[in-house]
């Protein structure tokens, strides 16, 4: 019973490891694509290409397409947010 705690302990572990990082990739990747593009309606083509590529891939890439188009999201929110304001 402990080795199987040990192990799936191992397993989240190692989980987290890789998404944190992806996530964090995603959010650079993003900002720079939010200075890139920074009309409105780029982005907005932008996010529609990203939720295209969701439905697409296994596995890693598709994790690391996630965190980029969350990222892209959250970043795009902000920056709405910051216009209005």
């Amino acid at each position: 019973m402990t080795l199987l705690k040990l192990i799936i302990g191992f397993i989240i572990a190692l989980i987290i490891l890789i998404i944190v990082p992806l996530i964090i990739i995603g959010a650079i990747i993003a900002t720079l694509l939010i200075f890139l593009f920074s009309t409105p309606i780029l982005l907005i083509l932008l996010l529609l290409l990203l939720f295209g590529f969701l439905s697409v891939g296994r596995g890693i890439i598709k994790i690391l397409v996630g965190a980029f188009a969350f990222a892209l999201i959250l970043l795009g929110a902000i920056l709405l947010l910051m216009i209005l304001l």
